[in-house]
């Protein structure tokens, strides 16, 4: 495993231990380097890790925060739905065709520009 990814694993153990409280400072990425003895990237890593498993949070010119839990609404779950239609699949891969000849869609995936755009 990566060094940022251990340095991760570690802060997500402290947070969801307690050690870390919801709204509470982590170390700054500074002081990770120094306890740590990693560079500043991978400090910057593991904390861009956290944060996109939702545990931290950055506040500019401030720091990185334990983020709070999410409260989440008693939700009752629902009956299991049951389709009664068939899908076929080549229905489906001929719509995608059609509608790729369309003139409102932006072809994201291609990377050659548009025709038209050149003189």
């Amino acid at each position: 495993m990566s060094l940022y990814g251990q340095l991760a694993d570690q802060l997500q153990q402290q947070i969801t231990s307690g050690l870390w409280q919801p709204g509470e400072r982590i170390p700054s990425i500074r002081q990770s380097c120094k306890t740590h003895g990693l560079s500043p990237m991978t400090v910057l890593q593991a904390y861009q890790l956290l944060e996109s498993r939702g545990l931290i949070l950055a506040r500019p010119q401030s720091g990185y925060y334990v983020k709070a839990a999410p409260s989440r609404p008693a939700v009752s779950m629902p009956q299991q739905a049951h389709y009664s239609g068939s899908v076929d699949i080549n229905d489906l891969v001929f719509e995608v065709l059609q509608a790729s000849k369309s003139r409102e869609l932006v072809p994201l995936g291609m990377a050659v520009a548009d025709p038209t755009l050149f003189p």
